[in-house]
């Protein structure tokens, strides 16, 4: 049995929206219950017809049809009384004679008989006249099963009957909630693997999907938001990979302005005249220049986070290449 729609109860067939998911678990609700009851309505309907379940009117009727036995016999005894009820036998004084009522009920059904009632909590009394006595019958207007056992435990049948349809409607709704939980935990599972993988900045999976509408609407922004994180971490990747590219090269172009410092404070020394003195001085102040423009750009690249150079350090970082040539010029001058 599958409902129209292109699924049935083992799963999705094609994409649906999630309401639509829940009018359809509404409508195997409420097929199960059609279902339970009619098979319910057919069983007893069979007892009926088969004869091990007795109807409600059954005792009335029987108690119809053997009035005039009841009224003219000698004795009433049980087999006159039909099974599913209970007698007793009173003079007209009101003294209880015999039958099969309990010593509590027999004052009951007297009191009852004389003030003319027809019931009381449930239960109907039928009275016969007889020559000199009253036969005062009690019983229940409830269907009832043939069996002893059944009449002792179930006395009610069509009460049990709607006892075990509930049960059994319950049953159903346990199942079927079980079913269609696996089916939306299996669409749910894809949320909760992308959501872990993400987590774990495992980004080089597939794009899931999702045969709920509004759940594959999410995977797909998850899917989105995927890419966008690894955009981003490859830029920084690749920014981290050019800062330490930069910063190599720096400490080695560093090591050139050092040297010359080096060569020109041992030519100062060496020096006889005023004038080499000065233009070694003079060199000096500007190599320590370059090395404090090196230190700037070094400290602009370390507060930098954008994946590019400034145009600052960029021209800095020109200029200082420029005068490479000249000071690699001046290292052989000063033999190094």
């Amino acid at each position: 049995m599958r409902p129209s729609g292109g699924w049935g109860i083992d799963g999705i067939k094609r994409k649906i929206r999630l309401h639509t998911f829940f009018i359809r678990y509404a409508v195997w609700v409420m097929i199960g219950a059609v279902v339970i009851l009619t098979a319910a309505l057919l069983l007893f309907s069979a007892g009926i017809e088969t004869g091990w379940i007795l109807p409600a009117n059954y005792a009335e009727g029987m108690l119809t049809g053997r009035a005039r036995q009841i009224q003219s016999a000698e004795r009433v005894t049980e087999d006159l009384i039909p099974e599913t009820c209970r007698y007793g036998v009173y003079d007209r004084e009101g003294t209880y004679l015999y039958g099969t009522f309990e010593k509590e009920e027999r004052e009951d059904a007297w009191e009852i008989y004389r003030e003319g009632e027809r019931g009381k909590e449930g239960y109907y009394f039928r009275s016969f006249d007889r020559e000199r006595e009253v036969c005062i019958v009690k019983y229940r207007m409830v269907s009832s099963y043939t069996n002893k056992f059944l009449q002792q435990y179930f006395p009610a049948a069509d009460w049990t009957l709607i006892g075990v349809t509930v049960i059994l409607f319950f049953l159903y709704l346990i199942w079927l909630a079980k079913r269609f939980g696996r089916i939306i935990s299996r669409e749910i599972s894809s949320l909760e693997q992308v959501t872990e993988n993400i987590s774990q900045q495992e980004l080089n999976f597939e794009r899931k999907s999702s045969k709920v509408l509004e759940i594959d609407a999410v995977l797909q922004s998850m899917d989105q938001m995927r890419e966008a994180l690894r955009q981003s971490l490859h830029r920084q990747w690749n920014m981290e990979q050019v800062r330490r590219e930069q910063m190599a090269a720096l400490a080695h172009d560093i090591k050139t302005p050092l040297t010359i410092l080096r060569g020109n404070a041992e030519l100062t020394l060496e020096a006889e005249k005023l004038e080499e003195v000065k233009e070694y001085a003079e060199e000096i102040r500007e190599e320590t220049k370059t090395i404090e423009n090196y230190l700037q750009v070094l400290q602009e690249m370390l507060l930098s986070e954008r994946n590019q150079t400034t145009a600052k350090q960029r021209q800095i970082y020109y200029d200082l290449q420029k005068n490479k040539k000249d000071r690699q010029t001046h290292l052989q001058r000063l033999g190094r």
